[in-house]
């Protein structure tokens, strides 16, 4: 009888992004943050606990938790509490099966640390337990982190009257762009930069001992427009709130960063809906990679269905209709034959 046989395999790596020797450019910084290594290997500290690693197109950064052993690190003879600190990338890799990848499981998520936690308790036979949690989000939180606030009363030159704030501030073509156009220009004018500044890249681009990487876009929608009258009087809110209410994330597209070999990138794409004969609602739905999972690599299933996130129809009102015309018109206008003249176009 064939015994289908498991390696499975995870690496967890630490990688410094906040290096420096001075506080405040006056006050030193203690010596062991000063001379320690800019990779950290976390893999031999995991010891059998508990990993955690949470993604979904439906959220804006996917998290982790990662449970290590108290243990000394032997390079820095000291804790890895002491050692790492908020805004450390981590680079998680996981594989069922090892052998398939020649020993170097794919990337799962890159990450930033928000948490660093210690534990300690005693156990009822009297032993100590000591664990240090680490706890993150992936580059969703770069998108996230950054509020565009554009008030009369900002303060360093942010104090723009204008009625399109946006343009001053981030610049950007005043026209009516294509969703693709405008998700790309959002990420090399607004999100990339910003990474750059906390990266340390120097106004030439080259990295100076960094492992923060751009965002790349992987955009996979050719239709669909955006106007400026829509983003350009924005002046609150989240870059993630700013590309999901342009852009028709939630019911008709689909917008979330992929962590890749190559980096992390954002996809922003159509989803995959069916309607009633079975059929893509998209025409470029039919190119859309399906993965078959057989029998054989099922390790536990939980099935669970629910009428959430479920819909058949959607009503859809422009917005340049709705200060025009009142709701009496508009009520009209859906009664078929019945309507004005005038909304019948």
């Amino acid at each position: 009888m064939p015994v289908n046989l498991r390696t499975p395999t995870i690496s967890i790596v630490l990688k410094k992004t906040v290096g420096r020797s001075k506080i405040n450019g006056d006050v030193p910084v203690s010596e062991r943050f000063a001379g320690q290594r800019s990779e950290i290997d976390l893999t031999p500290f995991c010891d059998q606990l508990p990993i955690v690693v949470n993604k979904s197109v439906r959220d804006a950064a996917g998290s982790f938790s990662v449970s290590l052993v108290d243990r000394i690190n032997l390079d820095s003879q000291d804790s890895l509490y002491g050692l790492i600190e908020p805004m450390d990338l981590i680079e998680i890799r996981m594989a069922g099966n090892a052998f398939k990848y020649g020993g170097k499981p794919p990337v799962l998520m890159r990450g930033f640390v928000s948490q660093v936690r210690r534990s300690q308790s005693m156990q009822a036979d009297g032993r100590p337990i000591r664990r240090v949690i680490i706890t993150g989000q992936d580059y969703g939180k770069i998108w996230q982190l950054m509020q565009l606030f554009i008030l009369p009363n900002s303060p360093e030159g942010a104090n723009l009257i204008s009625s399109f704030p946006f343009f001053q501030r981030f610049g950007g073509d005043f026209n009516v762009l294509a969703a693709d156009v405008f998700v790309r220009q959002v990420f090399e004018r607004i999100v990339n930069p910003y990474i750059a500044g906390i990266a340390g890249l120097d106004p030439g681009g080259t990295p100076t001992a960094t492992y923060v990487q751009m965002i790349g876009t992987d955009i996979q929608i050719m239709d669909g427009v955006v106007a400026p009258f829509q983003y350009g009087g924005w002046n609150s809110g989240t870059v993630y709130e700013l590309l999901t209410q342009n852009c028709d994330v939630g019911p008709f597209n689909e917008l979330f960063i992929e962590d890749r070999e190559s980096g992390p990138f954002v996809v922003f794409r159509q989803n995959p809906f069916l309607d009633s004969s079975n059929e893509p609602i998209h025409g470029n739905s039919k190119d859309i990679e399906v993965v078959d999972i057989t029998q054989d690599d099922v390790v536990s299933i939980d099935v669970c269905r629910s009428d959430s996130n479920v819909a058949n129809y959607y009503w859809v009102e422009t917005e340049a209709y709705a200060p025009v015309y009142g709701d009496l018109l508009r009520a009209n206008a859906f009664q078929g034959g019945n309507c004005s003249p005038l909304l019948c176009v």
